[in-house]
């Protein structure tokens, strides 16, 4: 039996360690992405316990040769899945923030996505077949003043997504929109933190409900909300 991999951006921590140790439990190879080289080897340590292959990739999104990098050893892999779950957080009004960060945010949260993706997709369409998950957020859907520039980089990225299923139903690609509420991981440390950590989502069932929904050959969920919990 050939095992199939998934290649997973933003992956040494949080949604992304979590859906990298649940593909490769389920039989999945596995190529995890991120910008530190001993949280990657972490991950790399546990994925190979479910005795799959992992390969990693070390690198900011922002560069061009990160993106090349991970196109290059997603086609030498032949992937079948592609999940965009490299992400970063803001929190600014607009008087108080300044072009550097709305360009990092940008071209993280949305510029990259689009520069990888465009590439995978060009070789998921030559094979007819491919799943692309793009793991946004509820900021994706919603507003917050406080969040201008992340949500609009995620409004833009749920646009690139509904875009561009249009066109890969007809070559039998699956994309996936993923809006996710909190969770408890460390995305928000860079902005102070979250409150109410009580209340968030654990990334390892965010993570299960994601691989549930794109297993069945016959289903094609085009969005996936998820919400936390009330108390």
């Amino acid at each position: 039996m050939v095992r199939k991999t998934v290649l997973i951006t933003g992956s040494s921590k949080g949604l992304g360690r979590a859906l990298a140790l649940h593909f490769s439990k389920n039989s999945y190879d596995v190529i995890i992405h991120g910008r530190n080289r001993k949280d990657l080897e972490n991950v790399k340590e546990e994925v190979l316990k479910n005795n799959v292959n992992c390969n990693v990739v070390k690198g900011d999104v922002s560069d061009i040769k990160t993106i090349e990098e991970l196109t290059n050893i997603a086609k030498i892999k032949d992937i079948f899945v592609l999940i965009n779950n490299v992400s970063i957080a803001s929190k600014s009004l607009l008087q108080e923030v300044n072009d550097k960060e709305i360009d990092e945010v940008i071209e993280v949260n949305l510029s990259s996505i689009m520069k990888l993706t465009a590439r995978i997709y060009q070789f998921f369409v030559s094979k007819k077949s491919g799943i692309i998950i793009n793991i946004n957020s509820t900021g994706g859907i919603s507003c917050s003043e406080d969040g201008i520039i992340y949500c609009t980089s995620k409004h833009g990225l749920k646009g690139f997504t509904d875009s561009l299923r249009i066109n890969a139903k007809k070559n039998n690609i699956k994309v996936v929109g993923v809006y996710p509420a909190g969770m408890w991981t460390t995305f928000h440390d860079r902005v102070g933190g979250r409150k109410n950590i009580e209340t968030t989502m654990k990334p390892e069932e965010v993570a299960e409900i994601i691989f549930d929904a794109i297993k069945h050959d016959s289903v094609h969920p085009d969005e996936l909300l998820l919400t936390r919990r009330s108390k």
